[in-house]
């Protein structure tokens, strides 16, 4: 999973040098916690980055799945199988007509 952790840079630089975007490749990211850092961005000269340069901008993290025990998978099953079982609510009786 792609983690940006950093959506902002702090720059100093002439206004007409003011980046509209900063696109970053992230082709290099392949392996889980590999990331890239502020460091690794690639601006203009007259471009001063003012973040710290170890700071992370963007990795790659691994999101553990969870283990569901087959004793839990089982009570849900049985669950909705009580409910496929169970009656449907009874209809409540037509209102009889009135008398003329």
């Amino acid at each position: 999973m792609l983690v940006q952790e950093l959506n902002t840079l702090d720059i100093e630089c002439l206004p007409a040098k003011i980046p509209a975007s900063i696109e970053l490749d992230l082709t290099s990211l392949t392996e889980p916690e590999q990331s890239i850092r502020v460091k690794d961005i690639e601006l203009d000269e007259e471009i001063t980055v003012l973040n710290d340069p170890e700071q992370i901008v963007a990795k790659i993290s691994v999101r553990h799945a969870e283990v569901i025990e087959e004793e839990e998978v089982l009570v849900a099953e049985e669950v909705e199988e009580e409910v496929a079982e169970a009656p449907a609510e009874a209809s409540l009786p037509e209102k009889e007509s009135e008398k003329e």
